[in-house]
């Protein structure tokens, strides 16, 4: 997606802008709870529409006065999105008319130097497509009335925002699926044109070069995975050296899996950041988007290659810990271990080797799984847990 234009989804909480980017995307992507602040990283997908791919990013509401630390942080996270963005789509609310929040948000986008569009979102119906005039007052001449959860109007929304796009780059497209295929077939082909016959062993042969080749230059899709509150975000950050994702001290801060591309000695790399995943009985008596998120989380597993499980160090192995590590073998995935918050272990030169042999005593299914111990906090060795989780396998 190296190069796509940016589509920022933005507007005061609760107006549907995670409902609006499920639509686009196609797919429960976001996590949609009808209860405001349920968004609070940047959230990435690719889409498409008339040929043209983009980049849609769902953000935390709008606030001029948030009311506490995580949401002065959202409010940062959601003008980063602005600023990255080739195209700003502004969601308000048809049932709820005219609010205060809706101009703030306005005034804030009003020095945008990238087209907005307006979407009027929750229009069900006629009634409410007539009433979506009252936003005409935010300064924008045109609106599209639409209603994500629905999908009413969210094509011409669409097309208004594939219209406001900047110029594809000449000869570029939609990328093409079955990407390996094509490279197999051409390497057929090449093939038998240097004088082999079709479905020979040099044909054969040069085929599965140029498809290794191709899987090589792929993105490794790494989850980062953990219980909450272990500095999975705090990894992350570490990592790309800016603050991408929200960090706090209270549990929970990470909802949604979030992808981010990074390139680490020439290797494409994907790292999935998730939400802390809970003991079953916790999540089960949580709010819904508590329940949600974990899932997610373990979805993100099922797309990944390998997970690096993020253990607190000063608490050592947990059995909810272990019941993670369960999920990632029970995957068939790699595993790195990364020991967080080594910084505040007291130790000598044998408390290493220490908390090895005590992970590997109770749980010898992970005997195949290096340990890394790190700080996210100080940055100390966080690329080497990078490192062997990105390392080709035996």
């Amino acid at each position: 997606m190296e190069g796509s234009p940016v589509v920022a989804i933005v507007g005061r909480p609760n107006v549907g802008k995670s409902t609006l980017f499920n639509r686009i995307l196609g797919q429960r992507t976001a996590v949609v709870e009808d209860r405001a602040r349920t968004t609070r990283d940047r959230l990435y997908g690719a889409a498409e529409w008339e040929g043209r791919r983009f980049i849609v990013v769902d953000t935390g509401g709008l606030e001029a006065r948030p009311g506490d630390a995580i949401e002065a942080k959202v409010q940062e996270q959601a003008r980063v999105a602005i600023r990255e963005a080739d195209v700003i789509v502004l969601v308000v609310d048809a049932a709820a008319g005219l609010a205060p929040g809706d101009l703030e948000a306005a005034d804030l986008l009003r020095s945008a130097r990238v087209p907005v569009v307006v979407a009027v979102n929750k229009a069900d119906n006629q009634r409410l497509d007539l009433e979506a005039v009252e936003f005409h007052r935010l300064g924008w001449a045109e609106l599209h009335p639409v209603s994500a959860l629905h999908g009413r109007g969210t094509g011409e929304l669409l097309d208004a925002i594939a219209t406001a796009l900047p110029p594809a780059p000449e000869g570029t497209g939609a990328a093409e699926e079955g990407a390996l295929d094509a490279v197999v077939l051409a390497a057929a082909e090449a093939a038998a044109r240097a004088g082999a016959e079709p479905g020979s062993a040099a044909a054969a042969w040069d085929a599965q070069v140029a498809a290794d080749a191709e899987r090589a230059r792929r993105p490794v899709a790494i989850a980062i995975l953990g219980r909450p509150n272990v500095g999975k975000s705090s990894l992350l950050n570490a990592l790309l050296g800016e603050e991408r994702t929200i960090v706090s001290e209270l549990p929970g801060t990470t909802r949604d899996a979030i992808d981010t591309p990074l390139e680490r000695g020439g290797q494409a790399v994907t790292l999935i950041d998730t939400a802390g995943i809970r003991r079953r009985g916790k999540v089960a008596s949580g709010p819904a988007a508590e329940r949600f998120s974990t899932l997610r989380a373990l979805r993100a597993l099922s797309r990944a290659e390998v997970a690096i499980l993020v253990i607190d160090a000063a608490e050592g192995l947990t059995a909810q810990d272990a019941h993670i590590a369960g999920y990632v073998v029970e995957e068939g995935r790699g595993l790195v271990v990364a020991l967080n918050k080594w910084d505040l272990v007291e130790k000598d030169g044998r408390t290493f080797d220490g908390y090895v042999a005590a992970i590997r005593g109770e749980t010898p299914f992970l005997d195949f799984a290096p340990v890394v111990a790190v700080s996210a906090r100080t940055g100390l060795r966080v690329g080497r847990a990078l490192d062997a989780a990105s390392a080709p396998g035996p």
